[in-house]
């Protein structure tokens, strides 16, 4: 009987202290995985801490993690923002394809606000995205990034064109509430390539 009581007794103890723990575990990835998964060339979204979103911003604006708080001192402290008492808030960093050419098809990076509440995700419409603009090509886009934002995903509409050579600016994210358009100009740009408008195409996210 003692025996039994004391098995009880032990089970109950573990999970008095492996529950929580487990609970309240973040659900965001390792650097590691992050790495592999960015040098896939896949499309992916992917749930990733304020931190981890920092670093990104940087890594694909060319500024420091610094420059980027303060650029985006808003976003990060979440003015305006309502959250369940219980969500877990992040940003959804998400790649797309875009087709320029039969050969030629760059990518879209877009990262957006999002919350997790137990297997309920959505996207936080009021909150303009970290980032929105192409990567991950060998050519230079110069023209507008729109994306309207929607609890499950968002809009995109590309319209520009690409250039072999040249330096890329990004002059401004202008919008409101859900709609935000990003511009980005290339400076002694030479060898026209191709124009791009891929029209307004739809892309679910589910954080």
């Amino acid at each position: 009987m003692k025996k039994i009581v004391l098995t009880l007794f032990t089970a109950i103890l573990a999970l008095t202290v492996i529950g929580p723990q487990a609970s309240a575990a973040q659900p965001f990835k390792s650097d590691k995985e992050l790495k592999k998964l960015r040098s896939s060339g896949q499309d992916y979204e992917v749930f990733i801490s304020e931190e981890q979103a920092v670093e990104r911003v940087a890594e694909l604006t060319g500024k420091t993690e610094e420059e980027v708080r303060e650029d985006n001192a808003k976003e990060l402290s979440g003015d305006g923002e309502v959250n369940a008492l219980a969500a877990t808030c992040g940003w959804m960093e998400t790649l797309t394809t875009v087709t320029v050419t039969d050969s030629y098809k760059p990518k879209l990076s877009v990262i957006v606000k999002a919350c997790r509440d137990g297997s309920f995700g959505w996207l936080q419409t009021t909150t303009k995205p970290f980032y929105q603009g192409m990567v991950a090509d060998s050519k230079k886009f110069e023209g507008d990034v729109r994306v309207e934002l929607q609890s499950s995903g968002f809009y995109y509409l590309v319209n520009g064109r690409y250039y072999n050579n040249g330096t890329v600016t990004h002059t401004g994210t202008t919008g409101a509430n859900t709609v935000w358009t990003a511009t980005y100009s290339v400076s002694s740009s030479s060898n026209f390539y191709k124009s791009v408008y891929t029209g307004l195409k739809y892309r679910k996210v589910t954080p």
